[in-house]
């Protein structure tokens, strides 16, 4: 394939300058010849995966949460078909890892038959609005449709029908595993130096499947693949590609660091101590396979 484009490159040079090259009608048949070899897999192909990053731009998309309390939880979402149904982690939608959420003071009031449904009176108490910014700075709203706090998952759809023909929605494959040294990408809204989660850039990251720890993120305790790409808060909810498809084949939900939780901060404007944390990212992501959910989850069953 390297040979048929440095032969396309030539040619088109050669033709661009009107030079007479005696050997051209050869090259020509040779480069004819590479192509019916390779039927599917032409310049023009090439050219589509360079540019296909302007085809996920359009559906990687900016989550905001806003709680009653004032508090905004930002992430990365994306739509899942044309009825207007988005994926993205449950953390953002909830505004907390798991672990987190079950040590608030709020939550453990709660009585309920079970877990699930004292997170979702919590949830449905606490939030004022979800909505997802797209490509064009536009807002839509959305309503949470269901979820699974164990997979970190969480499955919402638009409120008002008229917004459906605005969307662009990816294609999910529920149907191939990771493989160790599988080259992935992924992008979102991480969060960056004299920005808010409301304003941060998209970005774009690659990497590899490094391992497959059991381990908690941001949900229980299961499978995980882990990435070596640098993955940061805002990231929690994007898509996961293999390199060069645009089938969405997982959900990123989270990274691991390096720091502590019980750190004080001195407040000048306050003049007082106020308590936060200060944690360096590793370059490690982590991941949901899509498979997993499915296979594990009745998040998809009402599709």
């Amino acid at each position: 394939m390297t040979y048929l484009i440095y032969l396309e490159y030539n040619r088109k040079k050669i033709e661009n300058q009107g030079q007479s090259y005696p050997h051209l009608s050869i090259m020509n048949k040779i480069i004819e010849k590479i192509k019916n070899i390779y039927k599917t897999f032409f310049i023009s192909d090439l050219i589509q995966i360079t540019d296909d990053i302007d085809y996920k731009r359009k559906r990687i998309l900016r989550m905001i949460v806003e709680f009653k309390n004032g508090n905004i939880s930002t992430g990365t979402g994306f739509f899942i078909n044309i009825k207007g149904n988005l994926l993205t982690c449950f953390h953002v939608i909830s505004g907390g890892d798991l672990k987190i959420l079950r040590q608030n003071d709020d939550f453990i009031s709660i009585t309920g038959a079970d877990e699930h449904t004292r997170l979702q009176e919590w949830v449905n108490s606490k939030i004022k609005s979800i909505n997802v910014e797209l490509f064009d700075g536009s807002k839509i709203e959305l309503e949470l449709s269901e979820f699974n706090e164990q997979y970190d998952i969480a499955l919402l759809k638009i409120k008002e029908v008229k917004f459906l023909e605005k969307i662009e929605f990816c294609e999910l494959n529920f149907n191939q595993n990771l493989k160790y040294n599988d080259a992935v990408f992924f992008a979102g809204f991480p969060l960056n130096h004299s920005y808010t989660g409301l304003n941060t850039p998209f970005a774009i990251n690659t990497g590899i499947v490094s391992s497959f720890p059991e381990t908690e993120v941001a949900g229980g305790k299961y499978r995980h693949a882990q990435l070596n790409s640098i993955n940061l808060g805002g990231n929690s909810g994007a898509p996961l590609f293999f390199k060069n498809s645009n089938k969405v084949i997982g959900i990123v939900n989270g990274n691991m660091n390096m720091g502590s939780d019980n750190i004080l901060f001195h407040e000048k404007t306050k003049n007082q101590a106020v308590p936060g944390s200060l944690r360096i990212p590793l370059a490690i992501a982590y991941v949901t396979e899509l498979k997993l959910i499915k296979e594990k989850s009745s998040i998809f069953n009402s599709l």
